[in-house]
C-alpha cells in the first residue's frame, strides 16, 4: 500500500518510546500494560509531536498541516476542503434550517449536528460517563471540563 496520504503527508506505523507524550493520559494507560513501546503513527511533520492510534486518525491529522488555499470572500479565514468554507458561510448568511420540533421551543441551527446536541437537552441523554466517578454528561465539551476540574490529580496519574 502507498504511504503517501491525501494531503501530501508519509504515513508508516513505527514503534514508538511512551516517554514522548508523557500528558497524554491514554498513552499511560498504555505504557502500564505495554511499559516501554507503543505502536503508533507519529506525525513526521517536523516540530508535531502528535502520535495517532491508527493510520486513517494520522490521515485527518494531516489536515491540520494541509494548505488552506480556500478562502472565505467575506471574512477571510481559510479553509482546506470546499465542504468546511460551505458551512461556514452559514454563519454569515444566519439561515438555520435545522428546527427543534419539541413542544415549546423554537431554536433553530444552521447545522444539523447542532440540533442533535441541543435535543439532549430535552431528552435528558447523558451519553458521556466519567470513567472515575461515573457521572454523565450530555456533551463531550463538558465531560472534559468536569474531568479537569474534579479529577485534576488522578487524570495526570
Amino acid at each position: 500500500m502507498d504511504n503517501e496520504g491525501r494531503y501530501g503527508i508519509e504515513v508508516r506505523q513505527f514503534n514508538i518510546p511512551v516517554k514522548i507524550c508523557p500528558k497524554n493520559t491514554r498513552l499511560k494507560k498504555s505504557q502500564s500494560s505495554r511499559n516501554t513501546e507503543l505502536k503508533g503513527y507519529p506525525c513526521l511533520i517536523e516540530g508535531c509531536t502528535s502520535i495517532l492510534k491508527t493510520r486513517t486518525a494520522l490521515r485527518k491529522h494531516a489536515k491540520v498541516h494541509a494548505v488552506r488555499n480556500i478562502s472565505c470572500e467575506r471574512c477571510g479565514r481559510s479553509f482546506v476542503e470546499r465542504t468546511k468554507l460551505n458551512r461556514h458561510m452559514l454563519t454569515h448568511t444566519g439561515e438555520r434550517s435545522f428546527r427543534c420540533q419539541y413542544d415549546g421551543c423554537s431554536k433553530a441551527f444552521s447545522l444539523e449536528a447542532n440540533l442533535k446536541s441541543h435535543i439532549k437537552t430535552h431528552t435528558g441523554e447523558k451519553p458521556h460517563k466519567c470513567q472515575i466517578c461515573q457521572h454523565a454528561f450530555s456533551h463531550p465539551y463538558n465531560l472534559r471540563v468536569h474531568i479537569s476540574r474534579r479529577h485534576k490529580e488522578k487524570s495526570l496519574a
